[in-house]
């Protein structure tokens, strides 16, 4: 059985004569269910039609009826602790409800009761991602009764997301409530998460594979963009897809050592040296063996003979070589540029200033292939 979670909100049952409101869901499938609480009928969904045994993660307030969860359980137990919840909330009583919901039902439970006003969503946000943190999910199951909920929703890199919403404001003709997976929505959130990895590392490739086109952004990574530019996504996707094009407009070039500059100025532009530098470092290679009209640039002799080569003729790169190496290694600066490289790792503007220095070195020389 595969390892999952199902995260939720519990709020303020609604009281009738002889008890909370119950609201019967029927889901796409058929299955219904009745309940005071969209997360006693998810979790009932999941178990007897997806036959998954999820986690619980359930955040409310100290003023939700929490003691309305004793519906996960047939246990005796967890309906004590219910009726005792029932008579006033208290830090202590949830505890030995979310122990006795844990015992009952085989899995992790964690109940997290926040302020009654305002919302403490840091605080809800800190504890999903603590959750997470300390297991390693195959799916996430997300349970909301309203959309502002969204909003709070957090996408873990490596999970496979999935989003039930019941429909409370709308009545089926039988008198059930729709409950839906808004696949859309969970799309949606996959699409936005790689595109966040895009705009912070220039990585196209997971946000490509979001939108069918996989195999194609591997094959162009490096370069020839133009085919990926000339896609366009579903109408839905088009308001996240837009910030796209410009950045890869960015990356183009038309040869490797150009793509690699453009993704070098990318990571500075971002204040990340260190990886700027050694791109930078690794376009310098490719650019003289472009210059050589070498074809074997990507062995390794053939690189460690280029660099021995251009540190016994060029001062500057000589400097450049030991500045990646310091980088890439994590080592303590040694040797006769061990004080200028000190000072550098030392400043972000000393970084900035060596950056462009070498930028303007490696545009000199690519001058020098085209004459």
């Amino acid at each position: 059985m595969r390892k999952s979670l199902l995260v939720s909100f519990i709020g303020k049952a609604g009281k009738e004569e002889g008890g909370y409101k119950k609201t019967c869901y029927k889901f796409e499938d058929g299955f219904t269910y009745e309940s005071s609480f969209f997360t006693v009928v998810m979790h009932a969904y999941l178990r007897k039609k997806e036959n998954v045994k999820p986690d619980l993660l359930i955040v409310g307030t100290t003023g939700s009826t929490w003691s309305e969860l004793f519906g996960l359980s047939e246990s005796e137990e967890v309906f004590k602790v219910a009726q005792d919840l029932e008579k006033g909330f208290s830090n202590e009583k949830l505890k030995q409800m979310e122990k006795s919901l844990s015992e009952s039902l085989g899995v992790s439970v964690k109940l997290l009761a926040i302020k009654d006003n305002p919302p403490q969503v840091l605080e809800i946000c800190e504890e999903v991602l603590k959750v997470l943190s300390e297991v390693d999910y195959e799916e996430i199951f997300y349970a909301f009764l309203r959309f502002e909920h969204f909003d709070d929703l957090q996408k873990p890199k490596n999970f496979k997301i999935r989003t039930f919403y019941g429909f409370l404001e709308y009545t089926n003709k039988d008198g059930t409530k729709p409950a839906y997976e808004l696949t859309q929505i969970s799309q949606l959130l996959d699409t936005a998460s790689a595109l966040s990895l895009l705009m912070t590392t220039g990585d196209f490739r997971v946000y490509y594979e979001q939108m069918g086109k996989g195999d194609l952004a591997k094959e162009v990574y490096y370069r020839k963009l133009e085919e990926l530019l000339k896609f366009h996504p579903s109408e839905s996707q088009c308001y996240l897809h837009k910030k796209v094009n410009p950045l890869l407009c960015e990356l183009r070039a038309e040869y490797l050592d150009e793509s690699m500059v453009n993704r070098a100025k990318f990571f500075a532009d971002k204040g990340q040296y260190l990886k700027a530098i050694v791109l930078l470092y690794e376009a310098f290679l490719v650019l003289i063996c472009r210059k050589q009209n070498r074809h074997d640039c990507n062995k390794y002799n053939t690189r460690e003979e280029l660099r021995n080569t251009l540190r016994q003729r060029d001062k500057k790169f000589e400097f450049l070589s030991h500045l990646r190496n310091t980088i890439v290694h994590g080592s303590q600066p040694k040797g006769k540029y061990s004080g200028k490289i000190q000072r550098i790792l030392c400043s972000e503007e000393e970084f900035r200033k060596v950056f462009k220095e070498y930028l303007d070195y490696y545009r000199q020389l690519k001058e020098e292939v085209i004459q």
